[in-house]
């Protein structure tokens, strides 16, 4: 006898009804059970496949997000060029080297090590007018603090935790080139949501400015909306992850013709065509703009390690908020604090107790908003039982257990209430500074 999928799903939320939810563990995260599913929290949205913004009120926020920010950039109406004093400021903005410095062997750096990490910026090199130049990544790349693609801790040990990592950029995207590293094997580049240090080997330039405005804003474009996709092209593998935009040219019943970018010999973009199959983690253009399509984009990435920086090819906790709206085709800023005082609604947490505070999310937050904390940025899931959830990707969490302060190392993304404690002892909805829902 055959079952409908229909009736499949209406007995298991059925089941859900007669016996109880799991609930979250006594330390506040959830191991097992539906709340770590995005159908039980899509089934509990009410009216989470309503659009919070058509396609057309797209453009207008995301002009209000860059107006609100000033790590955002309008790629499009950037300067062409720029004065000695302001590069050198951007550079020098981001150029932060902890006070305790170690290298990957445990070892302290030197001054004279951080001054030639700090020499090769090559600040003396900057001319009195900048030409900015346009090119576009050809691979994955690491965003760094200075020119180099050695690790900095401030511990002496390694970890994850790497100092100069800032954020990655996904190929395919169009950079603005500001300066040249001494040694030549870094440019210093700003994208739409940040600046830094990338490989000059991962970076082709072009003169050709509707070449490169396509990259800025593609016409025809495919989403990637699985935790990641990747494209064969010859012996290297690219690798897109979620919210990466793949511009195409043609498409037929099987699939698309697609638009690679390579560096030549030279250092300048050719463009590559070749064809992809049909795939359920791409979307041609955007995601409708819903609450249950976020909630959809964020279960992709369940139990995905933590990526600092976006080390490991996985997110952190804000590059997990920006992946997730960037599929519906909202671009926020890359860093948490960043993304809590963008255009938006904004609630905030500050001046309430924690009763007041989870009696403002019950009256005012909606499943898809993002929750904020210092260093720490949330997807809100909804309810149960009058206890809201969230889906973050979290580093860690503190217990205290018998006088003794306990730090757990999640480093994964993982479903949790807000019971969970920070170093202080208090709750992480007693340290919540605000909730914002990214649309006007």
């Amino acid at each position: 006898m055959q079952i409908s999928i229909r009736i499949i799903i209406f007995l298991f939320f059925t089941i859900l009804t007669v016996f109880p939810y799991p609930k979250a563990n006594a330390d506040g995260l959830v191991n097992d059970g539906p709340l770590r599913t995005a159908t039980f929290w899509q089934q509990h949205n009410t009216d989470g496949d309503s659009l919070v913004l058509t396609e057309a009120q797209k453009a207008p926020y995301n002009h209000a997000i860059q107006q609100s920010s000033p790590a955002m950039v309008d790629m499009a109406d950037y300067p062409t060029t720029e004065s000695r004093d302001t590069v050198k400021q951007i550079i020098e903005a981001s150029s932060v080297v902890p006070d305790e410095a170690y290298d990957e062997f445990g070892q302290s750096l030197s001054q004279s090590a951080i001054d030639d990490l700090l020499h090769n910026r090559g600040l003396e090199n900057i001319p009195d007018t900048v030409s900015v130049r346009m090119g576009v990544t050809v691979r994955r790349s690491s965003i760094r603090t200075l020119p180099t693609a050695d690790p900095i801790f401030e511990e002496p040990q390694a970890s994850m935790f790497d100092s100069l990592q800032e954020t990655a950029i996904d190929p395919a995207e169009a950079v603005l080139i500001l300066h040249t590293s001494n040694d030549g094997q870094y440019y210093y580049i700003q994208m739409y949501n940040y600046s830094g240090w990338v490989a000059t080997a991962d970076i082709a330039l072009t003169n050709d400015r509707k070449q490169w405005l396509n990259y800025v804003n593609p016409q025809k474009f495919l989403t990637v909306t699985g935790k990641s996709y990747q494209v064969t092209n010859g012996t290297e593998m690219l690798f897109y992850q979620m919210g990466s935009r793949i511009s195409f040219t043609k498409k037929n019943k099987f699939g698309y013709t697609i638009i690679i970018p390579q560096r030549d010999a030279q250092g300048n973009l050719k463009e590559k065509s070749t064809f992809i199959t049909s795939a359920a983690s791409l979307h041609e253009g955007y995601l409708p703009y819903t609450r249950n399509n976020i909630i959809q984009e964020a279960f992709y990435y369940l139990d995905e390690p933590y990526g600092w920086g976006g080390l490991k090819n996985s997110v952190d906790c804000s590059s997990f908020i920006a992946n997730l709206y960037r599929t519906v085709g909202i671009f926020l800023p890359r860093n948490a604090d960043q993304q809590e005082t963008v255009a938006g609604q904004h609630f905030p947490f500050t001046d309430l107790d924690e009763n007041g505070i989870y009696n403002s999310i019950a009256k005012n937050c909606r499943p898809g908003d993002a929750f904020f904390m210092d260093g720490h940025v949330m997807l809100y899931l909804g309810e149960v039982d009058n206890v809201p959830y969230v889906i973050d990707a979290l580093g860690s969490y503190t217990q205290d257990i018998d006088g003794q302060k306990i730090r757990h190392h999640i480093l994964h993304v993982v479903v949790n209430d807000l019971s969970l404690t920070v170093f202080s002892g208090k709750s992480f909805a007693a340290v919540l500074t605000s909730a914002v829902s990214f649309h006007q």
